[in-house]
């Protein structure tokens, strides 16, 4: 299946099956896209922050990680990455939209 073009999928599996598959492709794709830009932009934000600004009384190990403590200007970064993240999606999808027509 992997070595298969989608014009022999076609006449196997019809235009619904491929259809399918290429939207898990492009959700396989958005989504490692998505966690590679959280994982590089977010994640060190929320660490850093958490880590030297929070007091550590108030620290978990899981709490480091999250946004649930970050104020004030640091919260712009995580604002930005919604609308980078909402293009990004946009962007898969109209990707898709183009190959299948």
């Amino acid at each position: 299946m992997f070595q298969t073009n989608e014009q022999q999928l076609m006449q196997m599996i019809g235009l619904d099956g491929v259809t399918y598959l290429r939207a898990l492709r492009m959700c396989r794709n958005m989504l490692l896209t998505i966690a590679i830009l959280t994982c590089a932009v977010l994640l060190p934000i929320n660490v850093v922050y958490n880590t030297v600004i929070v007091p550590s009384d108030t620290k978990t190990t899981l709490m480091v990680l999250t946004i649930s403590k970050v104020q004030g200007n640091w919260l712009w970064a995580h604002i930005v990455m919604t609308y980078v993240l909402t293009l990004v999606v946009f962007f898969f999808i109209w990707r898709n939209y183009e190959q299948m027509m």
